[in-house]
């Protein structure tokens, strides 16, 4: 019997923290935690990203893993303008000191100006080019907020 009490005690604890914890954080237009960007899309033939002057945008490509030959690059940049600050991000997913794990591959960038751009990205497996994998486009459009 106390050992129920017990788990019930710690479990109505959890309870009380957790809604303490709620209870204090600011509301979201006082406090802005950024914890990603604003704008993700998937890898597909035409990916359209949408976001509006200030958003971080991220294009995820998922995992690759670069230890066997997988890559993608950038073959064609978005305009300066638009998009800065346009750069590949790359997590890697095994352990410290672990050979041949896989990564998480995103390109990301901050909508910098009004108008469209493109970015064109070729896949490439150990260095050539893939005949059934095909460019693909990424159309970002950058609009005021």
């Amino acid at each position: 019997m106390k050992t129920r009490f017990t788990r019930l005690g710690a479990l109505a604890a959890a309870i009380a923290l957790t809604t303490s914890i709620a209870g204090c954080s600011g509301s979201p237009s006082t406090d802005k935690v950024s914890v990603g960007p604003d704008v993700t899309v998937y890898l597909s033939d035409d990916m359209i990203v949408e976001a509006t002057v200030g958003q971080e945008f991220a294009i995820d490509f998922g995992v690759i893993n670069t230890s066997v030959g997988d890559q993608w690059e950038v073959i064609e940049e978005p305009d300066g303008t638009i998009v800065s600050d346009f750069s590949s991000d790359m997590k890697y997913l095994g352990e410290d000191d672990m050979v041949g794990a896989p990564s998480e591959l995103k390109y990301v960038g901050e909508a910098a100006a009004p108008g469209s751009t493109e970015i064109v990205f070729r896949y490439t497996y150990r260095g050539d080019r893939v005949a059934d994998h095909p460019d693909v486009k990424a159309t970002v459009t950058v609009t005021e907020p």
